[in-house]
């Protein structure tokens, strides 16, 4: 079962907005999704209380030992019917259990801001390190990367030669690695106050802006990760949407 795991060492916001529009456009590719939100202490679930979420939606505590997956493998097969698995995961250095399993794919959501840049660049290269490291994936190496940056908000016309540029500054007495897998263009910028996912009525809404947005963003993390499976599936389904997904090389 491939499943796409949203993290990142800095804040919260930006990946559980990406990961449930994530969710919100496989629905409208077709597929039935389970989106696992985990949660730290204080923390409610994004879509608590909601109706009518298009997407089956369950959540986890940090304190049920997160790391050996049980709780989330208990959910999964608690939904049989659905797929792919989507998990929001909460601010953290990449997990070495994670860099190596063969189905799952890593998204680090990336803002624009110095802070936020620095973070994610560092993000992708914990997990390129120890994917070279550790050295046991089923998958091949030299084409699929442990890991994808995800640009939120930022210009759609940015090249992929420009994206190295930034991200290759962020490395500043580090070595750098060879590339820099990014979505482009990623996810727009939305307001914060646009994306409370709920009418007055309290039922999950999108406006139609936003599942374009939604359903441009799954393709193109579809294409990007090499989900040919679940491509070929979509492709059924899908309309015309504009997604450009390239590798940035640093120089």
């Amino acid at each position: 079962m491939e499943t796409f795991l949203f993290m990142g060492s800095t804040g919260g916001a930006g990946r559980t907005t990406s990961s449930l529009l994530f969710a919100a456009g496989l629905t409208a590719l077709g597929f039935r999704p389970l989106h696992v939100q985990v949660m730290t202490a204080g923390r409610q679930p994004a879509v608590m209380g909601l109706k009518e979420v298009p997407f089956q939606t369950e959540w986890v505590g940090t304190s049920q030992d997160f790391l050996a997956g049980e709780y989330v493998s208990w959910h999964v097969g608690q939904h049989p019917n659905c797929f792919p698995i989507i998990v929001d995961m909460p601010a953290e250095r990449i997990r070495n259990a994670f860099v190596t399993e063969p189905e799952i794919r890593i998204l680090l959501p990336m803002r624009e801001g110095a802070h936020e840049i620095e973070a994610a660049a560092r993000d992708l290269r914990d997990a390129q390190e120890e994917h070279r490291r550790r050295g046991r994936s089923r998958r091949n190496t030299d084409s699929v990367p442990p890991a994808w940056l995800l640009p939120i908000g930022w210009p759609r016309g940015l090249r992929p030669e420009d994206y190295a540029t930034i991200l290759g500054r962020r490395f500043a007495h580090q070595e750098i690695p060879g590339t820099f897998p990014v979505i482009r263009p990623g996810l727009r910028g939305f307001d914060p106050q646009d994306l409370t996912f709920s009418d007055d009525a309290g039922r999950f809404r999108l406006t139609g802006e936003q599942w374009d947005a939604a359903t441009n963003l799954a393709w193109g993390i579809l294409m990007a990760t090499d989900s040919t499976g679940l491509m070929n599936l979509a492709a059924r389904t899908r309309g015309r949407h504009e997604v450009i997904v390239d590798t940035a090389r640093s120089k």
